[in-house]
């Protein structure tokens, strides 16, 4: 199978085009930042005029919805048939959550599971997580005995690959000027 190459062109034939390339480049990238920050600041504003007006509503609603789980515990006989009760401008009642895990109060996972372990009989309960060492690969890779790892690693599959990616970066203090 034949892979084709991307044939690469340009415009830019010398230094000062090049200099030049990069001296519109920086000017885009300098408005575009301009442009970020305006945007940003001006929805901070609207934000913070949109808070004013949500805050007293928001209180609100949590106060009424706090009264109205309050007469609903006062009231269990009404929820006793149905979990929820049908009313002209919505529906109250109660969910049952998803089931968690919980521990006891000042108990660790971590003392948890050992005492588990050393319990013996309750491994089932348990979960064991096997997966790569990607950091050790690649430090093994840029190790003195990097061939050999690489060599060692590639029995199964594994490689480690590196790319490199063209960047241009502006200097903001000499723009800016």
């Amino acid at each position: 199978m034949r892979k084709s190459m991307k044939k690469l062109g340009t415009t830019i034939t010398t230094d000062e085009d090049l200099e030049n390339a990069l001296g519109r480049y920086a000017e885009a990238m300098l408005q575009h930042e301009a442009l970020t920050v305006d945007l940003e600041e001006r929805v901070r504003q609207v934000r913070a005029e949109y808070e004013e007006r949500f805050a007293p509503l928001a209180a609100t609603g949590e106060a009424i919805l706090k009264d109205m789980a309050a007469w609903a515990a006062l009231n269990p006989e009404r929820f006793a048939e149905k979990k929820s009760l049908e009313l002209l401008h919505g529906t109250v009642g109660f969910r049952t959550g998803m089931p968690r895990v919980a521990l006891e109060r000042g108990r660790k996972e971590e003392d948890v599971v050992e005492e588990m372990l050393e319990a013996g009989d309750a491994e089932a309960y348990l979960r064991r997580v096997v997966e790569l060492d990607r950091q050790r690969i690649i430090a093994a890779w840029l190790g003195s005995d990097g061939a050999a790892a690489s060599a060692h690693l590639e029995r199964f599959g594994i490689s480690v690959k590196q790319t490199e990616r063209f960047y241009a970066e502006i200097k903001r203090e000499e723009a800016a000027s």
